[in-house]
């Protein structure tokens, strides 16, 4: 199951070629607040409390005409790994990897809608965008193992991490206002999603160079 938030916080799931609004269905008839319909909808999966769900008649509308926003449209947190694939490591000629930088955070004001404007806040400096498989965590954790990580993943993403190039911290130079453009939110059904490789385009042109460096994931990365 695929879901999305559009036209103005109704909560979406994707059906073929169109979106079936499922609002009132998970999310209830309350006001959802600036979390979003999808974090409601997560928070009571994580209770247990979600129910089957059931397309038959539910209105709907084309993906081609649907304005989508943001998923999570203010997440509690973002949690980003450093030099996490190991190509990228050698192409960037870092000494360092995940085991010696650790995580950084990233503002949750970042985020913005797939189709929103990425605005840059220097002319005279370089801001390189990567595609990256983001992780949408369901259930509160802390010392999880990895072989009950994944019993807390709600689903994943595709995110554009947008980075300025300067010599700030690396937790300010990715959280400018719309440097986090996230997609579509998958429930996770996979044991290991990382046979699927995010791919970003720039100017319409994809960058499959991009995703060929992405392959060989570090297996340090937590």
């Amino acid at each position: 199951m695929r879901l999305a938030l559009f036209n103005k916080g109704r909560l979406g799931v994707v059906d073929g070629d169109k979106l079936v609004d499922v609002t009132d269905q998970l999310a209830g008839s309350g006001t959802p607040g600036p979390a979003g319909a999808l974090h409601h909808f997560i928070e009571t999966t994580a209770r247990g409390g979600a129910a089957q769900l059931d397309l038959t008649g539910l209105p709907g509308v084309p993906l081609t005409e649907a304005a989508l926003e943001a998923p999570l449209p203010r997440p509690g947190k973002i949690v980003g790994a450093p030099v996490n694939y190991l190509d990228h490591k050698a192409e960037m000629e870092y000494t360092t990897s995940i085991a010696d930088l650790g995580v950084f955070l990233k503002a949750n004001s970042s985020v913005i809608g797939p189709a929103q404007d990425i605005l840059l806040p220097y002319t005279d400096m370089r801001t390189d965008q990567e595609g990256e498989l983001g992780v949408v965590i369901g259930r509160t954790a802390t010392h999880v193992s990895a072989d009950e990580a994944l019993g807390h993943v709600f689903g994943y993403t595709c995110v554009l991490d947008i980075t300025v190039r300067s010599g700030e911290d690396r937790s300010t130079r990715k959280s400018f206002d719309t440097f986090t453009p996230p997609g579509i939110v998958g429930r996770h059904r996979r044991r290991d999603p990382r046979p699927r490789h995010p791919r970003s385009a720039l100017r319409r042109r994809r960058r499959d160079a991009a995703a060929d460096q992405h392959r060989r994931p570090d297996p340090r990365c937590p």
